[in-house]
């Protein structure tokens, strides 16, 4: 709702990227009005989204200035990739990052990445229907970790390698590719679970299945983070 970061990270890429083709056309009146509209963005992003509570960027600022902030793993990866943040910051929030990834205890990397660390609440969340991650409870505690409400999987993990890469921190994307590459390797992130009639593409933070498309080919993208000349 209201002012979204992980949008207006695309937004910004998206700006960036027809600025260049229009240069690329000669057309510099353009490729001039574009460029503004990425500096424009990019100069009130950090201030707009960054949490001073938690050290990370909230997913959305709602109209009632409200950070809505419950750890998007993605939603700051991106940020970082795509140059929003400063070195600096990127390695104070990634830094953030994995230090409430122990606190709430995710360890298990062959699972995937959770999209956001803590529950979503009743109020903020999009489905009411506990099957895709919607709690009775106004917390959505009783919900958590089903789906996109907190649910592992390997959808935009490669931002997030990239992002832990980018801050430097070397030990920490080791031992996360080291899980991603396993879960790959055994097949965890695709087809049936071996009981029920939910699919591997989604996981509770103890590995039960909560998917139910079965194959999510955009999360393999996470292979050309291994590759060191992909940018």
């Amino acid at each position: 709702g209201h002012e979204d970061a992980f949008s207006n990270a695309l937004t910004y890429e998206a700006l960036n990227q027809i600025s260049a083709i229009a240069e690329s056309l000669n057309l510099k009146e353009d490729a001039s009005h574009y460029k503004q509209l990425a500096e424009k963005l990019k100069a009130r992003y950090f201030k707009t989204f960054f949490n001073p509570e938690t050290g990370v960027l909230a997913g959305w600022k709602s109209k009632d200035g409200k950070l809505h902030d419950y750890y998007f793993l993605a939603t700051n990866s991106l940020a970082i990739y795509f140059d929003l943040v400063s070195d600096e910051q990127a390695k104070s929030i990634m830094t953030s990052m994995w230090n409430k990834m122990q606190e709430v205890g995710f360890t298990n990397f062959k699972l995937g990445i959770p999209g956001n660390l803590v529950s979503i609440p009743k109020a903020d969340y999009t489905h009411p229907n506990p099957r895709w991650g919607g709690g009775t409870k106004e917390d959505g505690s009783d919900a958590f970790q089903r789906y996109e409400n907190g649910g592992a999987s390997l959808n935009w993990s490669y931002f997030v390698l990239k992002a832990f890469g980018k801050a430097g921190l070397n030990e920490q994307l080791q031992t996360i590719t080291d899980g991603i590459l396993s879960g790959i390797n055994d097949g965890e992130f695709q087809g049936a679970a071996t009981t029920g009639d939910m699919t591997k593409d989604w996981k509770t933070w103890t590995g039960e299945c909560w998917g139910y498309e079965g194959y999510l080919c955009d999360g393999y993208l996470v292979l050309l983070a291994l590759n060191p000349e992909d940018q």
